[in-house]
């Protein structure tokens, strides 16, 4: 994924003085585009970290097409994503149905839809059922690349599923949260948290009352090269609510 990161900002940069012959800029903005392989019979903890290309494009079709993720009669065969909504403390689910579209898996064959907006994170699943339970889904997420001085998120208390809101990848000690308002604590239980999803299981950090993340399997230990990489969301857990506010480290380069 950093090397996916990596090639997005080149071609950024290529992309001020000429068109790119694969990725065609179709507006003043830059357009960029993330890759997640998704395994069979598997979940995977995704985020849109661009801009539409266009005020249409907000919605589930703007975010994922029509043709990415697979369509079956039946809601438990076909790829699906999962929102989290904080203040019900429960997710969303959408998937897509063979002749309706976009439809809630609660509600199968009836069209609904709803936003979804830079930095924001959510959960993709391949069916573990089905024609497509040995197949793996091959995600394209694209749009303008983010062009603002500052982006901010507004973090609430417990849990939700958020993203860096810039399109980078973004080491963990350099995040701004600790200057925003997040809690820090000499113990673990008593600090803010950012839980990330490796394929089979959780890494856990802790804002320390060094103003530092630390490892919760390693509590003595400050988080140095851990990345959160483009194209990927993460839990962050807070004890009280504030506004994450970060600055844009590549729009110079733009």
């Amino acid at each position: 994924m950093k090397q996916i990161c990596l090639t997005i900002l080149a071609m950024c940069v290529i992309a001020a003085i000429a068109t790119a012959a694969t990725n065609e800029v179709t507006s003043v903005n830059v357009v960029g585009y993330v890759k997640v392989s998704i395994p069979s019979n598997s979940t995977a903890q995704v985020a849109l970290q661009f801009d539409p290309i266009t005020a249409a494009n907000t919605n589930l079709v703007g975010t994922f097409g029509t043709n990415q993720f697979r369509r079956n009669a039946f809601a438990a065969n076909v790829d699906k994503v999962f929102f989290w909504v904080p203040a019900q403390g429960t997710y969303h689910s959408y998937a897509m149905h063979p002749t309706a579209g976009w439809c809630a898996t609660t509600n199968w064959g009836v069209a609904a839809d709803r936003a979804v907006v830079a930095g924001e994170g959510f959960w993709v699943q391949t069916p573990g059922s089905g024609p497509y339970a040995t197949q793996a889904l091959e995600l394209v997420l694209m749009g303008d690349v983010v062009d603002v001085v500052t982006q901010s998120i507004n973090v609430v208390t417990s849990f939700q599923m958020i993203a860096y809101p810039f399109t980078c990848d973004a080491p963990i000690s350099n995040l701004d949260l600790a200057a925003d308002g997040a809690v820090s604590n000499a113990f673990f239980a008593n600090c803010d948290h950012i839980y990330t999803w490796n394929g089979t299981a959780y890494e856990g950090f802790g804002l320390k009352n060094d103003g530092k993340w630390h490892y919760q399997n390693n509590w003595g230990v400050v988080v140095t090269n851990d990345v959160l990489p483009l194209g990927r969301g993460f839990w962050y857990e807070a004890k009280n609510a504030f506004m994450w506010t970060e600055t844009n480290k590549y729009r110079g380069n733009l």
